[in-house]
C-alpha cells in the first residue's frame, strides 16, 4: 500500500515461561525462555511494540540482526518455516513503557495479537504478543 515497513530490536532478556507458555511449548513453567523485544514502524511511526519468545534453543539467534525480518533470520540460521499456529484478538491498555515507545498515553487502549506459531514439522516455534495502536492499525480477515 506504499508505507515503509521497519523493525528496531529494542530488548533482549531472559524470562521465565508463564503456565500458558509452558503449555504450549511443552515444557515446565518457570523454565527459562529468550524474549524479544521489538519496535514496529510504518512510514518512520511506531505502530506496534512486539515480545517474542523462544525456548533455549534459539539463544543463538541474539547473535543475528533482528532489525528485519525474524522468519529470514529462522530460515537461514536453524532451518525452521513457520507454518501454521493459531491467534488471539483481544484489548489491552498500554503499559509505562509502551506508552512511551509507541508515543501514546499511559492506559491506551490497544490492540493484542498473541500468535501461537507452530514450525514445519508441527513442533511450537515462538509466540509473538503484539499490542498495536488501534488508530494506526485494521485487521481484516477474508474468507
Amino acid at each position: 500500500m506504499g508505507a515503509s515497513i521497519s523493525t528496531k530490536l529494542v530488548d533482549i532478556q531472559p524470562t521465565r515461561a508463564s503456565k500458558e507458555q509452558a503449555e504450549f511449548f511443552g515444557i515446565e513453567p518457570k523454565t527459562p525462555l529468550l524474549k524479544l523485544t521489538r519496535l514496529r514502524y510504518v512510514d518512520k511511526s511506531p505502530f506496534c511494540v512486539e515480545y517474542i519468545y523462544f525456548t533455549e534453543e534459539f539463544s543463538s539467534i541474539t547473535s543475528e540482526n533482528l532489525n528485519g525480518s525474524l522468519y529470514q533470520v529462522l530460515h537461514d540460521q536453524f532451518n525452521e518455516v513457520p507454518a501454521g499456529g493459531h491467534k488471539m484478538f483481544d484489548i489491552t491498555k498500554a503499559s509505562t513503557s509502551e506508552a512511551f515507545l509507541l508515543n501514546v498515553e499511559r492506559d491506551t487502549s490497544l490492540m493484542q495479537i498473541t500468535d501461537f506459531v507452530y514450525d514445519q514439522n508441527d513442533h511450537p516455534l515462538h509466540i509473538t504478543r503484539q499490542v498495536i495502536r488501534s488508530d494506526k492499525y485494521k485487521y481484516e480477515l477474508i474468507q
